[in-house]
């Protein structure tokens, strides 16, 4: 939100501020449509926004703008750079990487080349849910699949059944090695705490059952 709107904002809240209306960061986050009041309050005014919207929706008490550069959730690129993700960042809010093209990792990029021809490039969802996304893949050339959906490390991915590493991308997102061909491609949310945190609960019903028990059985012996 920092990177978005290009400067910080009070600790316990974060709003999208007037500059990041037009920031370029939109676009690789799929912010496809934006919805502001049709009037602004008597101490307020209209945001100016420096990029092309189109409005598609308008009534008494909002306005619904259309991004037309906004990228879909899972995409395609044949080219990345190492950078950090603060790096990543500030290039891409400067407007100075096209993230169509090209991912920004932490980790070294991949071996890839330029597909040919490029519009060969396939990516469609195919199974989405809370924890749980699957993808089919299609490309000419070894690139890298960028789904538009926070990093965390608990997001493991698998590559046509195979544990592949999942890489931090653009600053924030998630990516994986794929290479020429078709595939699937699965992230799936596995963390640690999920299982011991329903062995905790459990132990807890076990507890309170014994508990609940405890004087019935006193009182038969």
């Amino acid at each position: 939100m920092q990177a978005l709107n290009g400067q910080p904002q009070e600790y316990h809240q974060s709003d999208v501020l007037e500059a990041g209306l037009s920031s370029p960061l939109l676009d690789p986050l799929g912010v496809r449509y934006i919805v502001l009041p049709a009037q602004p309050e008597p101490d307020e005014t209209a945001p100016h926004i420096a990029r092309e919207l189109r409005p598609v929706y308008a009534d008494a008490d909002v306005t619904v703008f259309e991004n037309p550069t906004a990228l879909p959730r899972a995409w395609l690129v044949h080219a990345a750079e190492q950078r950090s993700s603060d790096e990543a960042l500030a290039l891409l809010a400067a407007g100075t990487i096209d993230p169509r093209r090209t991912a920004l990792l932490e980790a070294p990029p991949p071996p890839m080349a330029d597909a040919t021809p490029p519009a060969a490039d396939t990516v469609r969802i195919t199974d989405d849910t809370a924890d749980w996304v699957r993808l089919d893949v299609e490309t000419g050339a070894p690139g890298l699949l960028v789904l538009g959906d926070v990093f965390y490390p608990a997001w493991q991915a698998r590559l046509d059944g195979a544990p592949t590493p999942v890489s931090v991308a653009d600053g924030a997102l998630r990516a994986v090695a794929v290479p020429a061909g078709r595939h699937s491609v699965e992230f799936q949310y596995a963390s640690a705490a999920v299982p011991l945190g329903a062995a905790i609960s459990g132990l807890t019903v076990l507890g309170l059952v014994v508990a609940a028990a405890w004087p019935r059985v006193r009182r038969a012996w």
